[in-house]
């Protein structure tokens, strides 16, 4: 009778022999383990994002996964760090143009500006498109007038492991900064990361916020 070797003992026997030699990951392919660092949660109370004083920070980008660790250390003893153009885009791990970032956003709103102002025109016992229309219109002018001035900062914040859908976003309320996350999902375990948040002016203060519910 002949002897039949099943695949599995071959590759046992051949991976024994050769001490399973595996190929390690590459820096490149490999993603790093972010570091063991939490942030304290502030207990200070996030503005309503819809009240008349409060407005939302149009350009915040995320800090790559190799940059974290570098991140962490320069936020260790405080919650804001103003960094350079250049030290954010090596922390992003791209060139970065917010300039260009804004002004793309100010067209977008003055565009549902005009297609609000349309329908205002075809239904003009409807006050609400025109209200709708202002305050687009208002958002887009307050844009196009930061677009010079933004400057970028380092700031902490916490997210959601694995929740691809999720973003950040933050709020400034006189000049007090709250780092936010949300996105689609379940089951996702909050996570220490960094952001680099673009203002037209410093900020006081910088807040850590827990993350949204991933629904």
């Amino acid at each position: 009778m002949k002897k039949v070797i099943l695949p599995s003992l071959v590759l046992s026997l051949s991976c024994m022999l050769s001490a399973c030699a595996v190929k390690t990951p590459t820096a490149a392919t490999q993603r790093p383990v972010i570091e063991a660092v939490r942030w304290k949660v502030d207990d200070a109370e996030m503005p309503f994002y819809l009240d008349s004083d409060v407005e939302e920070i149009a350009v915040v980008e995320r800090i790559s996964y190799y940059q974290h660790a570098k991140a962490f250390r320069m936020l260790e003893s405080r919650g804001f760090v103003r960094v350079t153009n250049a030290k954010a885009e090596e922390l992003m791990g791209h060139a970065f143009s917010a300039r260009s970032a804004i002004l793309k956003q100010a067209e977008d709103h003055a565009e549902r500006a005009a297609m609000f102002a349309k329908l205002w025109h075809d239904d003009p016992k409807d006050g609400d498109w025109r209200d709708f229309g202002a305050e687009e219109q208002a958002t887009a002018r307050r844009l196009r007038s930061q677009s010079g001035r933004l400057k970028p900062y380092l700031m902490r914040a916490i997210g959601l492991a694995g929740c691809g859908t999720g973003g950040f976003g933050a709020l400034r309320h006189h000049d007090e900064i709250w780092v936010s996350f949300g996105g689609l999902g379940s089951g996702y375990t909050p996570e220490t990361q960094a952001v680099i948040v673009y203002l037209d002016r410093p900020p006081r203060v910088a807040h850590v916020t827990n993350p949204g519910t991933c629904l």
